[in-house]
């Protein structure tokens, strides 16, 4: 009786994290071409996925692309007006140079009143860069070049957490079981 309801649990999860992972991938997607202020109010009320979806596309359905970036800061006023109790707050996002003039202080603002976790997409071509074969001079500069700018992206980092956030750089893939085990240590831990 345990293996059959052990595999049905195990494939529940399988389901429930590529599920999230597939929403997460979108979101990635249209990171620039919205300000997380316009999502905040659809996160909040309870309905059927079918509403949610319809709400969704009716607020993409004429997007354009831009140059625009997001406002963290604006968005965490709006979140910290709208959300008085003490939560977990998950900011997904591709942590760049252009993002940590409101990010970090969008993140302290948060982290007065809220545990936050900043989740970063790291793109998988950084991996790769790291472990091909160094055997021509343009290779040894991407080596370099990226062994750099993932030095650069610790310290960012680094400085997210003293200002009080928790932070996952993962890449795509391996974000769902991330963020599981992060929130379950989490909760291990009486941080909520």
């Amino acid at each position: 009786m345990a293996g059959p309801l052990c595999r049905a649990y195990a494939w529940l999860i399988d389901f429930l994290l590529r599920l999230v992972f597939m929403f997460l991938l979108w979101i990635a997607l249209i990171r620039n071409l919205l300000r997380a202020v316009d999502f905040l109010p659809l996160f909040y009320g309870v309905g059927l996925v079918s509403t949610v979806v319809n709400l969704m596309l009716n607020r993409l359905y004429d997007l354009q692309p831009s140059l625009l970036t997001s406002d963290y800061y604006n968005a965490a006023l709006d979140l910290m007006r709208r959300v008085r109790k003490r939560a977990l707050v998950v900011i997904l996002s591709n942590l760049r140079d252009e993002d940590d003039d409101t990010l970090a202080p969008a993140l302290r603002l948060l982290s007065r009143r809220h545990l936050v976790l900043f989740a970063s997409l790291r793109e998988n071509i950084l991996s790769r860069a790291l472990t091909a074969r160094v055997d021509s001079f343009d290779r040894a500069l991407t080596y370099a070049a990226t062994a750099d700018y993932l030095r650069s992206r610790e310290l960012a980092f680094r400085r997210l957490e003293r200002g009080g956030a928790l932070c996952l750089d993962v890449e795509p893939q391996q974000l769902p079981l991330a963020l599981v085990n992060r929130y379950l240590e989490i909760k291990r831990e009486g941080r909520l």
